[in-house]
């Protein structure tokens, strides 16, 4: 048994009870395949028990400044098991699985704090991006999705993992979700590797994840598989490993993007000297990507823009 199958949820959360403890609100110009500029509302947000998560709403601004579209990113833990040294979640010590009535509520209080309204926008999107492993959560995610389904007919929904347990993805593949994205982040093909910079992931197979990944776009041949391809200096942005790493994914050539996230400084980046690759580098490794006959894109800012995953809890107002 999953262990969110083990979790007993009996209080009733209301939107007056969801207190928002910190926020941002800017306009950012980003690295990216879709849009150029979004305007970003960033949120804590802390429920009666104390626990706090992030959440975030973007407006994304095509290279004609037109609108694209409306993303809720959320939390989906109070906490992480995985502890990613480049997180600042790795802070909180305690973990909680939200139920899907605790996401569904972070939603609507996202989009209260906005003054913004799903049904003004031709294209909404629902990304489970923000804190929390979703591989350990399938299930949750599956009745998230349903719920908001049956609230916003036209949503779209985003889900990134480090495929912790790669039968999530066979659940969701065969699950009739509102999908438009699946990404899996990936700092290395090598467990031995990826356990410096993800110290609780305890199995990765390189093999199995594209297998995985096969019989998911088979069953799935419309939504979009993206590799996050989190470009750290010296542990994983030499050419020789990205000739290795493009050799494990060869099969999936014509099915996957290769996202080459840029690393935002935190106090995890600082703490276990994690930094970012250079310009130039970044550039050349997307060239080789892309020589190599695969699809590749720069995502993000060589700026420090404090919006990576568990940095909202380090507080934007200090």
């Amino acid at each position: 048994m999953r262990l969110e199958d083990k979790i007993k949820h009996v209080v009733v959360v209301e939107l007056s009870d969801l207190e928002t403890i910190d926020k941002l609100e800017r306009f950012d110009y980003y690295f990216t395949k879709e849009w150029k500029s979004e305007k970003a509302y960033r949120f804590v947000l802390q429920y009666p028990d104390g626990s706090e998560v992030e959440s975030s709403a973007f407006i994304h601004y095509g290279h004609n400044d037109e609108v694209r579209d409306l993303t809720i990113e959320v939390s989906t833990m109070y906490g992480c098991p995985l502890k990613c040294k480049f997180c600042d979640t790795i802070k909180i010590n305690a973990v909680k699985y939200l139920t899907s009535d605790e996401i569904i509520l972070q939603i609507e209080k996202t989009l209260f704090e906005c003054n913004l309204s799903p049904n003004a926008f031709l294209d909404f999107r629902v990304s489970f991006l923000g804190i929390g492993e979703n591989s350990l959560i399938p299930n949750i995610i599956i009745e998230t999705s349903q719920k908001l389904r049956e609230k916003y007919k036209h949503v779209l929904l985003n889900i990134s993992t480090v495929a912790v347990d790669l039968t999530a993805i066979n659940i969701w593949s065969k699950s009739n979700l509102p999908l438009r994205l699946l990404q899996v982040s990936l700092p290395h093909y090598d467990i031995f590797e990826i356990k410096k910079i993800i110290p609780n992931i305890n199995s990765f197979n390189t093999d199995r994840l594209v297998e995985s990944l096969l019989e998911f776009n088979s069953i799935n041949p419309n939504v979009i598989i993206v590799i996050n391809y989190l470009l750290i200096d010296k542990f994983n942005d030499s050419l020789a490993y990205v000739d290795e790493l493009l050799k494990n994914f060869k099969s999936l050539k014509d099915v996957i993007y290769f996202r080459l996230s840029i690393l935002n400084e935190t106090e995890g980046t600082k703490k276990f000297q994690l930094n970012q690759v250079s310009i130039d580098n970044t550039h050349k490794i997307l060239e080789t990507i892309i020589k190599n006959g695969f699809n590749a894109y720069i995502f993000g800012s060589f700026e420090n823009q404090r919006l990576s995953c568990g940095q909202l809890i380090g507080r934007y107002c200090t």
